[in-house]
């Protein structure tokens, strides 16, 4: 029976298999956190708006709130 060298055959054939596997696994790292980079722009510029639109509709209540006032102070 002829001798089988296992190191042999774990080096030239499972090995360049997991290299593969974990070059495949890396690369999808990079693009999963490229993404991940993209929605955080993404949320943090709608967030921007939102603060935005909401600073608005603060200074709107504000005005109406004074002008609610005047017509108070008219009507009395």
């Amino acid at each position: 029976m002829p001798k089988v060298d296992v190191k042999k055959i774990i080096q030239e054939l499972i090995v360049p298999e997991l290299q593969e596997i974990k070059s495949s696994v890396n690369e999808l790292k990079t693009k999963f956190d490229s993404e991940i980079k993209r929605l955080d722009e993404k949320i943090d510029l709608v967030k921007n708006e939102l603060k935005s639109e909401i600073n608005g509709l603060k200074v709107e209540l504000k005005r109406l709130a004074a002008l609610e006032s005047k017509v108070a102070s008219l009507i009395k």
